[in-house]
């Protein structure tokens, strides 16, 4: 659980206490802590990769704009979807989708690959209002599927601060 303290620092509570994790030994061991080892790069990278759609680039939605590859659609009742293929690498994609009533941004999709297109990796990040209008990532989820990994991650509870 994270939230921000009076000096405007995120402060972090654990939910639930992770268990230490067992060494194992000889070659299973040695096996288990290269693939976690691997695991563990992939991660980082596609991290690093998919940082580079968000917070989306002016210039690059530009970049496609200009090729005239990016196109609008209807995502739905009330909702209109632009989509960036090519955004960063051949063969990707980054969507935003909004909401055409109120004017705001309701998800951002990405779609694109590490090393090699069959090892794809996606992010949807949905976004939830505030009353005040505000929205924020509510539900994130990132996933390597290949590896058959996926991370979500839930915020609730925004509230704006008092000025």
């Amino acid at each position: 659980m994270c939230k921000y303290g009076p000096d405007g620092k995120v402060q972090k509570t654990a939910v639930v206490e992770p268990a230490p994790a067992e060494k194992k030994r000889g070659l299973k061991g040695k096996v288990v802590a290269k693939k976690t080892g691997e695991m563990k790069e992939e991660l980082e990278s596609a991290v690093a990769l998919v940082q580079q759609y968000v917070p989306p680039s002016p210039d690059l939605m530009q970049v496609v704009m200009n090729a005239g590859t990016a196109s609008i659609s209807q995502a739905g009742p009330g909702a209109a979807s632009l989509k960036f293929p090519g955004y960063v690498k051949k063969g990707d994609a980054l969507t935003l989708t909004f909401d055409s009533t109120v004017k705001s941004l309701r998800q951002i999709a990405v779609d694109t690959w590490l090393d090699e297109p069959e090892n794809a990796v996606t992010l949807k990040v949905t976004m939830q209002p505030m009353p005040e209008g505000i929205s924020y990532p509510g539900t994130i989820v990132f996933a390597l599927v290949k590896r058959q990994l996926e991370v979500r991650i839930t915020k609730s509870n925004y509230q704006k601060i008092a000025q």
